[in-house]
């Protein structure tokens, strides 16, 4: 077994040098890193396999992202628009959140 470090959130792992491919779940304590941003589309989705719900309706999926914090002020009729943001930058409303998986090519011997 070798030591090896994850490239996306810098932890360190464990891994056989000939054990080829690897994935590793990021779990670094900052949730910027240890998360990805999803598109919701449906009202379920396929995550590593397994089957989640998204938390939100399909009538609401439809119009999703047509929320705006400045709708009816000077800086709408201006053109400036407001989302609510996650911490990596996509609008809240039209993404959702899960765990980073990040995939490996070719485990090597602690480098």
């Amino acid at each position: 077994m070798a030591v090896n470090i994850c490239p996306h959130c810098n932890q360190p792992f464990m891994a056989d040098a000939k054990s080829g491919d690897y994935v590793h779940q990021c779990n670094s304590g900052n949730k910027a890193l240890d998360e990805e941003d999803v598109p919701v589309s449906t009202v379920t989705a396929k995550d590593y396999g397994q089957e989640v719900t998204t938390g939100k309706l399909q009538a609401s999926i439809t119009k999703q992202g047509l929320a705006n914090k400045s709708a009816g002020t000077l800086a709408a009729h201006e053109g400036h628009k407001t989302y609510d943001y996650t911490i990596r930058g996509n609008r809240a409303a039209t993404h959702r959140q899960r765990a980073h998986r990040e995939y490996i090519l070719e485990v090597k011997n602690g480098k």
